[in-house]
Parts: structure tokens; sequence; C-alpha cells
């Protein structure tokens, strides 16, 4: 039976660019591990904010898949008489093998010819993996500009202040450094209540979405962040300004004001009148760049 798997990683405010390399390294690094382990799955999805880089894994199966593995034994050369029977060797290796020697096969090797068999090798629970595997998943993720922090040997792109990981319903128990992983999710810093406990099992990633709009003041969904901005500004220029000014959306800058916040909200600002007579292509460049 396959479970949901959710990794989150708490961090001290993320600068805008690292939000999108952590997402996509974190996303690379578990698809790679994954497929290496032996575990199947149906997808990775990674989300961010300036305080978080956030993955859901849907339908991580509960075991390894099994892995066939050759043994072999003894060379042909000396695993047959003259007459075309089995030898002692042969007969031996057989034994140690749980099978007659008659259920051996011969397997092409660089040093010649030998005897052997295939055994169907039983994978561990995912449950017994998971914990390194994220462990280690955590210390390989890159970004352009990484830091140190205290006496710890890993480098993020921020300090990390939690990790939350869970499994079905049960957390998954490993340790970056002195963060130790739990259940727990962190609402935001100045709308929400400290700590607040993940409900599990996560059905999918729209139920996390729903539980961290309603109970942390957070859109975890950077889409949908920009979705919000995009309709304040549509409301501002409609029942506001009732079609006199029109808003000038960059949208490299709409793509990096939407990586500053874990909840937007639009404001309107204005300013003296004697500051507004320069061109305005200067005005908008100015605003753009030195917000």
């Amino acid at each position: 039976m396959a479970k949901n798997l959710l990794l989150e990683i708490g961090t001290e405010e993320l600068p805008s660019p690292c939000i999108n390399e952590g997402i996509n390294s974190l996303k690379t690094l578990l698809e790679e591990k994954f497929t290496q382990f032996r575990l199947s799955f149906a997808s990775v999805e990674t989300y961010g904010t300036p305080r978080r880089i956030t993955a859901f894994v849907n339908s991580l199966d509960e075991k390894q898949s099994m892995q066939e593995k050759i043994i072999t034994g003894p060379p042909k050369a000396v695993a047959f008489d003259r007459n075309g029977n089995h030898t002692d060797a042969a007969v031996g290796f057989a034994k140690s093998m749980k099978t007659d020697a008659e259920n051996l096969e011969e397997f092409k090797t660089d040093r010649g010819v030998y005897l052997g068999i295939k055994l169907l090798e039983e994978g561990k629970n995912t449950a017994e993996i998971l914990p390194d595997l994220l462990k280690n998943a955590i210390l390989s993720m890159s970004f352009s500009k990484q830091m140190s922090w205290g006496n710890y040997s890993i480098r993020f792109a921020r300090p990390i202040r939690w990790i939350a990981a869970i499994y079905g319903d049960a957390t998954v128990k490993f340790k970056v450094e002195n963060i130790e992983s739990s259940n727990k999710t962190y609402a935001h810093r100045t709308m929400g209540s400290g700590s607040v406990v993940i409900p599990s099992p996560l059905k999918n990633i729209d139920s996390y979405f729903d539980f961290l709009s309603r109970k942390c003041s957070v859109i975890l969904d950077s889409e949908k962040r920009k979705e919000i901005i995009l309709t304040s500004i549509k409301n501002f220029e409609d029942k506001r300004w009732k079609g006199k000014f029109k808003a000038v959306i960059d949208e490299n800058l709409l793509d990096e004001v939407i990586n500053l916040v874990e909840f937007p909200n639009v404001l309107e600002g204005q300013f003296p009148d004697e500051y507004l007579y320069i061109p305005k292509e200067i005005l908008i460049k100015a605003i753009q760049h030195h917000q």
C-alpha cells in the first residue's frame, strides 16, 4: 500500500532567488534517491515561501521493490567431472544456497563461466529507509549562495529552524545538526501563533494548502500568491480607481514579490505631486528596482 510523504524545511527568511533554487534542488534529489533505493512513487511536488521549502510525495510505496541478485559459485571447469556430473564443489555450493545442483545456472563473467543462482532479494520497509534518505537529501541541497551558522558543518541558503517529516500518519524521525524532525510546522511570523501540529495522514497536497491557509496564514503555492496579488490589483483598478488608472505590472518584479511574502496583501501608496514631475519611465524604473 502506498502512502503520501510530506517533508518541510523551515528556515530564516530566504532570498527570493533561493526559493526556486531550493524547490528545484529538493525535487531532483528526492526523485533520484527514490529511484536509487527502488522506492516507487507517483510524483514529487515542491513548493516554497520565504520561510519554508516543502516537498509532497504522492503514493510512495511502503516497501522497496524486490531485487534480482546473482550469486556465483564454482567455475564451470571445476563444477563438472569428466562424465558431466556435478562435483562436490557444485553440490556443496547448491546446498549452501538451499537448492539442488540441478537448479544452478551458467553465468558468463569477466573471469569466465561460473555456476550460480538467481535470487530475489526482499526489499526493506520504506519507513526504515526514509530517515537517512531525507537527511541526506537536505544535506545535499545546493544554492548559488550558501552560508554556515553556529558551529555546524551544514551549509544552506539560510539557517534551518525546523523540519517536518510525515509518512502516512507517522512522523519520520531524524536529526540534521541540532534540528530534530517532528510533525509540526510554524505559522506566519506575525499573523500566526507559533508551532502547529500537522494533521495526518494528508490526503493530497491540496489538504496541506488548506491547512496552512486556515491555521497558519500561509499560502504555500506561489501561483496562488500571484493570483491573490493580481486579483487585488484588479479590484483597485475597477473599484477604487474606477478605471482612471492602470497598474504597471512587470513580470520579473511580480515573480520576485510573490517570493517575498507568505501571505500577500496589496496596499495603495501615494507620493506628493512635487516628486512626480519627472518622466514616468524614470519613476517606474526607480520604484521597480528600489522598493
